[in-house]
């Protein structure tokens, strides 16, 4: 010790300030055992029980700064030296301040309810949030986000492994910057943000989960929080270090990597096709089941509703597998819309067809008949091409309804019936339509100028998931999923509400 230290007591009038900062080199390693000690009084570890490393280099980085500053004020500031002052017992003093300083600091420390990211909860992981803007940031999910991306944009992994990836990566999107708003789920109660709020409606971003439907109705709950003290972990953090800084250890590259090996290729097809085929018997089970029953009242819609959901299975059967089999969404074109969809045109193919509804015989003829219960109406409206080529849903009939008499907004597009050009009434654009949801139209690109004006004109229904022909489509999803998972897990499915909360 006596080196550095007589140093500067016998040479402190000669020394300069550029030499600062090789001088507290000097000090911390002569001081080392001391700021071992006073690393774990200041963090409240006991005598004898090791620190983490981290600790003990938070504390010296610290000590480095105070060192510093106090060696400048005795050397140039005040001049101690010039009174014989003795530096050593004026550094020593310095450091078991700065060591008392801290932890009265941190026994002060009051504390708070923290938000934290609802998802990585569920993996048991508290991610604290951090403000942006008026939403709230998952650094873990903003990470996860763009690695998944980056591995999906490779294009090595396909079929429902490609999907899971998929489906992993819309809930952290949602959650990567989210509001502090949101409501609970009707299926799992866990929380939805209020911003994955969309114009197809709200649906629950859990894995596990596949709830589809509207806000309107749905149970305003606080976000996730915990109480604790905060310290805030990048992923970026260097964990080790390495020569080529390229290569070193963070915490993000830690991560569970989604991809998928090539030996892995051969069970991946076995399980899909095992999937596919429990879907199918599951449904063809439910046919029977529904022709026993011999319900006349509603058989005609039932049967239609599964018959729609059988060809969608073969018109996109991944896409049915994660729906139904794993309950997530994962196309831009919602898949519920182009189920009820291929329904309408069931129906429409299956008349003139006979009910029995209250004991009378009724005769069905008509898409409109309300005996039906399809469709509300024939609606048309003006519109104007946007920049993505969509068309937006300016329905002028609205639906209100509930015990409440809520308006729930624009009528859906149940099925369309044309879209011209407004002013050539003659040029109908259908044979350009892509696709169609509820709530827009999308066409082929380039095949009108955007900004074009078009007329369109559709069957529209109730804007509410738990009304007429959507009930059998929600009710139906419902039971195949439950019957499914019984017959993949040998139990019934169990409604996952935050039993992995952490506390």
């Amino acid at each position: 010790m006596q080196n550095i230290i007589e140093v500067i007591n016998t040479q402190a009038e000669t020394i300069e300030e550029d030499k600062l900062d090789s001088i507290v080199d000097d000090l911390l390693d002569t001081y080392k055992l001391k700021l071992n000690f006073l690393a774990k009084k200041a963090y409240g570890f006991r005598i004898g029980e090791a620190a983490p490393e981290v600790t003990l280099l938070a504390f010296k980085e610290q000590a480095r700064e105070e060192l510093k500053s106090s060696l400048f004020t005795f050397l140039f500031t005040s001049e101690h030296w010039r009174t014989g002052r003795d530096v050593n017992p004026y550094l020593i003093t310095v450091l078991n301040r700065l060591s008392e300083r801290i932890r009265q600091d941190i026994g002060s420390i009051k504390k708070a309810n923290v938000l934290i990211c609802p998802l990585c909860r569920e993996n048991n992981h508290r991610e604290f949030l951090n403000p942006e803007a008026k939403l709230w940031r998952c650094q873990t999910c903003t990470g996860l986000c763009e690695r998944l991306t980056e591995e999906l944009d490779k294009g090595l992994v396909s079929g429902i492994d490609r999907m899971n990836l998929e489906i992993k990566l819309a809930g952290s999107k949602i959650f990567s910057l989210h509001s502090r708003k949101g409501f609970k789920c009707p299926d799992c109660k866990r929380f939805i943000p209020e911003s994955a709020n969309t114009s197809y409606g709200i649906s629950c971003p859990y894995s596990n989960c596949g709830y589809v439907g509207t806000v309107s109705w749905l149970e305003k709950i606080n976000h996730p929080a915990t109480s604790c003290q905060r310290q805030a972990i990048s992923l970026n953090s260097v964990l080790s270090k390495s020569d080529n800084n390229s290569n070193d250890l963070t915490l993000e590259s830690t991560l569970e990597s989604g991809a998928i090996s090539a030996d892995s290729n051969i069970d991946v097809k076995e399980k899909i096709n095992h999937e596919l085929d429990v879907l199918n018997q599951v449904i063809d089970d439910q046919i029977i089941l529904i022709k026993r029953a011999n319900s006349p009242g509603t058989i005609v819609q039932k049967l239609c509703m599964y018959e729609a959901y059988k060809n969608m299975i073969v018109k996109s059967p991944e896409e049915m597998i994660t729906y139904l089999v794993h309950q997530k969404q994962t196309s831009e074109s919602p898949i519920q819309a182009r189920i009820f969809q291929e329904y309408a045109d069931l129906v429409e193919n299956y008349l003139p067809c006979t009910i029995t509804k209250g004991g009378a015989t009724i005769d069905i003829v008509d898409l409109l008949d309300l005996n039906l219960g399809l469709f509300l109406g024939i609606s048309n409206y003006e519109a104007i091409v946007r920049n993505d080529y969509t068309i937006p849903n300016n329905t002028k009939e609205e639906y209100v309804g509930g015990k409440k008499y809520i308006n729930y907004g624009p009528c859906f597009i149940g099925k369309l019936i044309d879209v011209k050009i407004n002013d050539k009434a003659s040029e109908s654009l259908k044979k350009h339509v892509k696709n169609y949801s509820f709530v827009d139209i999308k066409l082929d690109e380039g095949c009108v100028a955007v900004g074009t004006h078009v007329l369109v004109s559709h069957f529209r229904i109730a804007s509410h998931y738990e009304l007429n022909s959507l009930v059998h489509l929600q009710r139906i999803r419902r039971a195949l999923v439950d019957r499914i998972y019984i017959r993949l897990n040998g139990k019934k499915r169990e409604i996952k509400q935050n039993i992995n909360r952490l506390k």
